[in-house]
């Protein structure tokens, strides 16, 4: 960045009305000139390019595109690694000691959020016990599902142009069209 020379502060020394008495102005301060903008970003790798004009068409419709597609890859491998771990009764050696810390802080957080609760026998408002091997499951499930992060990520990625093209786009279409309708009074 380069300085420009400029009278900044030369209201501070004269005030609006009055004559400046000073016979000589005031120090010239260095002003640094505004930064130059980024150069113009390097065109995508060849592959690319045909995708890279379409989001720069449509953007909103890619990004609420992988916004969907990376929430599915969560959801679907959770509830798919559960069911697998469920059916094949696969088991984790954890020390007992850990169970049981992790057993009570699991019931208290049931009891805080109204859950776990057995339907009313005659009134009694007893709790059911929380089957240590659905929770052993579950938090496998999901620690399982955080180290595909990566590999979600791609797939969203790959996916984002065909889902965009054959199902955010024509619900946008579908929308348009009905708000173009409903403004010029057809339904």
């Amino acid at each position: 960045m380069r300085p420009v020379l400029g009278l900044s502060g030369f209201a501070s020394w004269c005030r609006r009305g009055k004559k400046c008495g000073y016979t000589q102005l005031p120090p010239i301060r260095p002003l640094v000139a505004p930064p130059t903008p980024p150069p113009v970003a390097s065109p995508p790798p060849r592959g690319w390019r045909r995708y890279a004009a379409r989001f720069r068409q449509q953007p909103s419709s890619y990004l609420v595109a992988f916004a969907i597609l990376h929430e599915v890859t969560a959801i679907v491998p959770v509830v798919g690694i559960y069911w697998l771990l469920s059916t094949t009764d696969w088991r984790v050696d954890i020390p007992e000691e850990y169970w049981a810390g992790a057993l009570d802080r699991a019931e208290r957080v049931a009891r805080k959020l109204g859950l776990g609760q057995a339907l009313p026998n005659g009134g009694s408002g007893s709790w059911t016990p929380i089957d240590p091997t659905v929770v052993v499951h579950l938090a496998t499930a999901y620690g399982l599902t955080k180290l595909l992060l990566p590999l979600r990520i791609l797939l969203s990625v790959a996916l984002t142009p065909a889902f965009a093209r054959f199902a955010i786009q024509p619900i946008t279409r579908g929308l348009q069209s009905l708000r173009r309708r409903i403004g010029s009074g057809r339904t």
